[in-house]
């Protein structure tokens, strides 16, 4: 078995820079339910916090087993210069073996966002100017092959937050 771990590092970047996919994670979709977010800004300890949950469905649409990184998921928003990533979640795990989806299978997850609002935060700052608006969630896939890396963008959805 193939272990892929140096795709970690595109993850964390800002903008991951792919050829033009090819098959088969082009046809890997990611869907958010919902078109409105109810999120919260939470005060712990000596920080503020913006909290939400994402309903998240992965779809391998391909005939090709397919993995997605966990600590690559981000949040981007919706700018006048087009998506720009504000938020991406943080870990690291060298070694580990990344999900998988076989052909045609479908997982379900909930995804929790916790980003610091400023200083001294613990984690991810969120990056937007406004805690409410419009955003996408994204994820790096990538083929079991490790030919193709891409970054799969979900629906927009919008978040609403309660200060």
């Amino acid at each position: 078995m193939k272990r892929l771990a140096p795709l970690f590092a595109f993850a964390f970047g800002g903008g991951l820079t792919c050829s033009q996919p090819t098959h088969p994670t082009q046809e890997v979709r990611i869907s958010v339910a919902g078109d409105s977010i109810a999120a919260t800004v939470v005060h712990i300890n000596s920080g503020d916090y913006l909290q939400f949950d994402l309903k998240v469905t992965i779809d391998n649409r391909s005939t090709a087993t397919v993995a997605y990184e966990p600590c690559s998921f981000a949040i981007e928003g919706s700018t006048a210069a087009g998506w720009t990533r504000v938020w991406g979640s943080t870990c690291f795990r060298p070694g580990v073996d990344y999900p998988r989806l076989t052909p045609r299978e479908t997982r379900e997850l909930t995804f929790t966002v916790h980003a610091a609002l400023g200083d001294p935060g613990i984690g991810e700052k969120w990056n937007s100017p406004s805690h409410s608006g419009t955003y996408r969630f994204r994820a790096v896939a990538y083929a079991i092959d490790g030919t193709t890396v891409t970054v799969i963008p979900s629906n927009a959805f919008v978040v609403r937050a309660s200060e």
